[in-house]
């Protein structure tokens, strides 16, 4: 418990700081770390990226700080692009996952039907005491298969059960 209120007391921080990026600066890095974490599966497996695109949607979420991200520890932020339309939406996450450093997650939603159930479940929290009741994800329910890009730049299949999402009002 103590470590969530650590989180969330970070998490505040950070969205509340005025030495951070403006919202349009971070969106344009969420999407720029995006695009760069494609090239790079890109050069290890090629017909990765094309499943990515061919699915109905992919996430891809990081947990690395930057001058325009300021992160707390264990959580990750990134954007779920729907092919279908064309939308993006802009999430933090907490996983088992987010907790290793330096990692990217690569999420290829391949059910249409529930990608708006989770868009729709990690829902904008306005409230920073309602983040810590938030219920975790059963991330089996979606229908996807998830990736971990490491810092040494290995890409490996994972398990990923559950976690917690949220949208980010900030940035949507």
């Amino acid at each position: 418990m103590k470590q969530l209120l650590l989180i969330l007391s970070l998490f505040l921080v950070w969205t509340c700081s005025s030495d951070i990026a403006p919202a349009g600066h971070q969106r344009a890095e969420i999407l720029q770390i995006r695009d760069n974490t494609l090239a790079e599966i890109l050069a290890l497996e090629p017909e990765l990226v094309g499943t990515i695109k061919s699915a109905p949607a992919f996430a891809i979420f990081t947990n690395q700080s930057n001058d325009k991200l300021k992160l707390a520890d264990g959580i990750g932020i990134g954007v779920i692009h729907n092919n279908l339309t064309g939308h993006n939406h802009f999430l933090l996450a907490e996983t088992a996952l987010t907790q290793q450093p330096n990692t990217r997650l690569i999420f290829v939603f391949d059910n249409k039907q529930k990608i708006e159930q989770f868009i729709s479940y990690a829902q904008v929290i306005y409230d920073e005491n309602l983040m810590a009741v938030h219920p975790t994800y059963n991330v089996n329910d979606i229908g996807l298969t998830v990736y971990l890009l490491n810092h040494q730049g290995e890409l490996l299949p994972v398990t990923l059960e559950e976690g917690r999402f949220w949208q980010s009002e900030r940035l949507n």
